[in-house]
Order: C-alpha cells, then sequence, then structure tokens
C-alpha cells in the first residue's frame, strides 16, 4: 500500500521529480504541454507502477468477490 509519510516520496528529489511533471502538464501551449502518455512514462509515475498495479489488481480481486 502506497503510504506517502514514510514513502522515499518525501524527499527533495521526489519533490522535484513531480513539481517538473506537474510543470510541463500546466503548460498553456498544447504543442509543448506534456501529454497523457509523456506523463505515464515520466520517472515519477514509473518508479511505483508495480506497487499501483498490485494495489489495483487486489482492489479488482475484491470487488469480483
Amino acid at each position: 500500500m502506497l503510504t506517502p509519510f514514510l514513502s522515499p516520496c518525501c524527499t527533495p528529489f521526489w519533490n522535484n521529480v513531480a513539481k517538473n511533471l506537474v510543470c510541463h502538464l500546466l503548460i498553456p501551449d498544447p504543442h509543448k504541454r506534456a501529454t497523457v502518455y509523456t506523463a505515464l512514462k515520466s520517472f515519477w509515475i514509473v518508479a511505483d507502477l508495480a506497487e499501483l498495479e498490485q494495489a489495483y489488481r487486489e482492489r479488482i480481486r475484491s470487488v469480483a468477490s
């Protein structure tokens, strides 16, 4: 389970990675703005992908049963 208060995502490195992604998503010019595909490939998302997939599968199993 994701634990933001204990996770390394609270370090200055992760804060900079997150800020970089958000800044690229907020660019007003759609030709310069990051796309959904770019965002999903960002290091901030990919780093926790295995944990997110596991949480998703557990949630699907709990809903299906």
